[in-house]
């Protein structure tokens, strides 16, 4: 009886989502970020939570003003500068702060992005206009930087392409908002994202990005209404037993439960 309910409790709780299905929780840091672009230190980084595929590894969590993001663009071996926006490595962050999803668009989507240019790592932002993007000014904050240089990487430290980016809380300010993540290959000139199976105009692809107020790994308020549940269906489980009583008492129906 109690498994059943639990499983049921479950898969409400997986379905729940107001986007594509998957979650990242960004927890409250117990290191603080040096923002340069990769592992400053084999601890840094250690304190977030992640979700990766066969190319890229993702990496978020936040203080009381900032959410930082690590993204480990593990298939792409070194940094391709372009002048052009259409070429060159580059990477994305997509928010959709209000959480309403929605097939296209709305005017409270934003990108938050890096490209490496000429020379340079140049900033970039997106708002959602119409139904599309619209190029914007970076708000004053917002920072990134990228690096190869992957010798304090405790995951591996075969050179390859990451970034480290910090985004002002104020414009994301929500406890769940929706999220995109997304890299370029600038010398294969291929894109990889996650979720997998996200686009970057339609918001009901993205994941769920949950702020957590403790640091990883202790316990969550938000794990409050299930545990109860599951305690009261314990509870009511074991007050259904009926009472043992003896075996010796007269008058006892053979193959009643003892």
């Amino acid at each position: 009886m109690l498994f059943p309910i639990i499983v049921m409790v479950l898969s409400g709780i997986a379905g729940s989502y107001a986007h594509s299905g998957e979650k990242i929780v960004c927890y409250s840091l117990s290191h603080a970020v040096q923002l340069d672009g990769k592992w400053t230190t084999a601890e840094e980084w250690i304190d977030a939570a992640e979700v990766s595929t066969a190319a890229v590894c993702i990496r978020v969590k936040h203080d009381e003003a900032r959410m930082y993001v690590l993204i480990d663009h593990v298939a792409d071996p070194q940094i391709d500068r372009s002048p052009s926006i259409n070429e060159g490595d580059l990477c994305w962050i997509y928010a959709d702060p209000n959480h309403d999803g929605g097939e296209k668009l709305q005017p409270d989507d934003y990108g938050f992005g890096a490209r490496w240019a000429a020379q340079t790592l140049t900033l970039m932002m997106a708002k959602g206009a119409g139904g599309n993007w619209t190029m914007m000014a970076p708000i004053s904050g917002f920072e990134a930087r990228s690096s190869s240089d992957q010798s304090t990487n405790p995951k591996t430290t075969s050179p390859h392409v990451s970034y480290e980016l910090s985004i002002p809380k104020y414009i994301i300010a929500n406890p769940t908002v929706g999220a995109r993540f997304s890299v370029r290959d600038g010398a294969k000139g291929v894109f990889r994202q996650w979720p997998i199976q996200s686009r970057p105009i339609e918001p009901d692809t993205w994941a769920d990005l949950e702020f957590s107020a403790l640091p990883i790994g202790e316990f969550s308020m938000s794990q409050l209404p299930l545990i109860a549940l599951i305690c009261l269906s314990v509870t009511t489980f074991f007050l259904k037993i009926p009472p043992r009583r003896s075996s010796a008492r007269p008058g006892r129906p053979m193959g009643e439960t003892s």
